[in-house]
C-alpha cells in the first residue's frame, strides 16, 4: 500500500516536472515570436498537447489502481501551480488566454489518462 502511494505521488511528480519543462521550452522556441494573436493560439495549442502527454505519463507511472488518483492529482498541482503563474501576468497576457489555460487543463490531462488506458489495453 505505502509503495503504491509513492509511485502514485511520483506519477503525479514525473508528469508535472515534464509539463514544467516542455511548456518552458516551448516558450523559449515562441521567444521571437511577435505576441500578437497567433502567437497566443500557438502557446495553447502546445499547451493542450503537452498537458495530454503529461497526463499520458502521469497514468503510465502510476501503478493501475492509483492511475485516477495520480492524474487528479497532477491536474491539482498544474492548477495550483498554474495559478500562480497567471496572477502574475495578468496584465501582461490577454484575459482571454488567462481564462482559457486553467480550463484546458483538466480535460487535456484526463485526455491523456484515457489514451493510457485505451494503448494499454490495445497493447494486452
Amino acid at each position: 500500500m505505502r509503495a503504491d502511494f509513492g509511485r502514485t505521488v511520483f506519477a503525479v511528480l514525473a508528469g508535472y516536472l515534464t509539463n514544467a519543462t516542455l511548456v518552458w521550452a516551448t516558450e523559449r522556441s515562441l521567444a521571437g515570436m511577435p505576441k500578437a494573436g497567433s502567437y497566443w493560439i500557438v502557446a495553447l495549442v502546445s499547451q493542450c498537447s503537452i498537458l495530454t502527454g503529461a497526463g499520458y505519463l502521469c497514468a503510465l507511472i502510476a501503478e493501475p489502481a492509483g492511475r485516477k488518483t495520480a492524474t487528479l492529482g497532477f491536474i491539482g498541482v498544474a492548477l495550483f501551480a498554474g495559478a500562480f503563474s497567471l496572477t502574475s501576468h495578468w496584465r501582461t497576457q490577454p484575459q482571454w488566454y488567462c481564462i482559457a489555460l486553467p480550463a484546458i487543463v483538466p480535460p487535456c490531462a484526463f485526455l491523456g489518462y484515457l489514451s493510457e488506458g485505451f494503448l494499454n489495453r490495445r497493447r494486452e
